[in-house]
């Protein structure tokens, strides 16, 4: 075989290897297309394949990276011109260039995305891409032809990413676009620029936002209304930027994203705190006697919601007054937060009424006098004693021992004793009943006197013990 079929043989296996490499994915209702849809050129061994045209059908093409050094890098003249029912198009990452009429007249074209790399886009690519809404100029790009863009009746945006390229006359004749760009890109000019309407993308993470900080748990999602501006420009929702909330709903830190629209990119974040919603305990106020157990502690609740623990009260077992405290009483969902009422509960100890004196008496010579122990206090000091003769309150001390005086010999007589405290007076003691004597004889003039100290004695049964004295002195 001569040198140069040889050669001639190796080119065309290179080619037919470069073209098996591009795919074309298509939608549901068109049938897959093969390299075969394709022409194309080999630029060089080392530059890769150029697409020159298209002869599959419409729908969406994507040609996919390639990697190996003939991969495709560049789409020719016409190379998708008049592909009515092309909808969308991807092109893979080494294309740097796009050839004049290269989408000339695809009438239902929507959505192009061109990779970082494309540095040029010749004239008439896009004329009446009549679909065509908007569309993202890539970062490296240095220059558009004449006509690109005409005719594109429906396209209001072009952004730049990078800075401004060369245009070629009429390169967007007919499209009622606006240009946007970035800030801090080169070459652009406002309020127009080439003809078209201009406006600079601002970073909106420098914009300030302003809202209240602090919200109370609902239940439902918290989205506190915001102030947000820029360079004292009020921002407005919807045109210039969206809201997205995130943890907003339970207690704790929310997030809120701003993110720029329109001529705003970029992103805002904020957070505010959601705290927990206070649930009011009214404590019931409780009373006991002294000496009795506690009661229960009730309460009452602004909002009904699982609680688990008691209340408790300040220790101290004397009659007084005291506190009732939140004690281990707690929701048990950390949403809620658990707060008494105001004023100040209570729990109080009220004094017992005293207990019964245990009285005895000795009588005497117109007079009987008693002593007693001191009685159960009932939890208040006893302030003192009243002295009851037949019924009838006839002195008080505060000791434990009285003389009553001015009674009649030979007459009975019954006496009582109830102790008084701040809770009142207390049972009378068991009645005595009581017989003053005066008896000549013996050295001093008189005789003992036996007292009955026995509620219930008979008078008779004194008699008789006073006869059976007298006949044995």
């Amino acid at each position: 075989m001569g040198s140069g079929k040889f050669t001639s043989s190796i080119l065309s296996v290179l080619i037919m290897l470069a073209a098996s490499l591009l795919v074309l994915q298509v939608t549901d209702t068109v049938d897959a297309a093969t390299y075969g849809d394709f022409e194309y050129d080999l630029l060089d061994y080392d530059t890769g394949v150029q697409i020159t045209a298209y002869n599959g059908p419409g729908g969406v093409v994507t040609m996919t990276s390639i990697t190996m050094p003939d991969s495709v890098t560049s789409i020719g003249t016409e190379a998708f011109g008049f592909c009515y029912a092309l909808t969308s198009i991807t092109m893979p990452d080494n294309v740097t260039s796009i050839g004049t009429y290269a989408f000339t007249f695809c009438h239902e074209l929507t959505s192009i995305t061109m990779p970082d790399n494309v540095t040029s886009i010749g004239e008439y690519t896009f004329y009446t891409c009549d679909s065509l809404t908007s569309i993202t100029m890539p970062d490296n790009l240095t220059s558009i032809g004449g006509s690109a863009f005409a005719y594109c009746s429906a396209l209001t945006s072009i952004t730049f990413l990078g800075d401004a390229p060369t245009v070629g006359t009429d390169w967007a004749y007919n499209a009622p676009l606006t240009v946007y760009y970035y800030e801090g890109a080169t070459g652009f000019t406002t309020p127009t620029w080439q003809g078209k309407a201009c406006v600079e993308i601002l970073d909106i993470s420098g914009a300030t936002i302003q809202f209240a900080g602090e919200h109370t748990y609902t239940g439902e999602p918290i989205m506190p209304d915001l102030s947000v501006s820029l360079d004292d420009v009020t921002l407005v929702e919807g045109t210039d930027y969206t809201v997205a909330y995130q943890d907003n709903i339970n207690v704790g830190t929310a997030i809120v994203t701003v993110t720029g629209k329109g001529k705003y990119y970029g992103t805002n974040t904020v957070q505010f705190i959601i705290t927990p919603k206070e649930i009011v305990i009214t404590p019931d106020s409780k009373t006991k006697v002294f000496g009795e157990d506690d009661p229960a502690l009730t309460y009452a609740m602004s909002e009904d919601v699982d609680i688990t623990g008691t209340l408790t009260r300040a220790v101290g077992d004397n009659v007084g007054t005291y506190v009732i405290t939140i004690g281990t009483l707690v929701a048990v969902n950390n949403n809620y937060v658990l707060t008494l009422s105001a004023p100040t509960v209570t729990f109080e100890i009220v004094a017992d009424l005293p207990g019964v004196p245990v009285v005895t008496a000795v009588a005497g010579d117109g007079q009987a006098t008693l002593s007693w122990t001191a009685p159960n206090d009932g939890g208040s000091a006893i302030v003192r004693y009243l002295i009851y003769q037949d019924g009838v309150i006839v002195g008080n001390t505060t000791e434990t021992t009285y003389t009553i005086t001015g009674l009649t010999n030979e007459a009975e007589y019954e006496f009582q004793v109830a102790a008084e405290n701040a809770a009142g007076e207390g049972a009378k003691s068991v009645a005595y009943s009581s017989i003053p004597t005066n008896i000549a004889g013996g050295g001093d003039g008189g005789i003992t006197v036996l007292l009955a100290a026995v509620a219930g004695i008979s008078m008779a049964v004194v008699l008789a013990a006073f006869v059976f004295l007298r006949r044995n002195k």
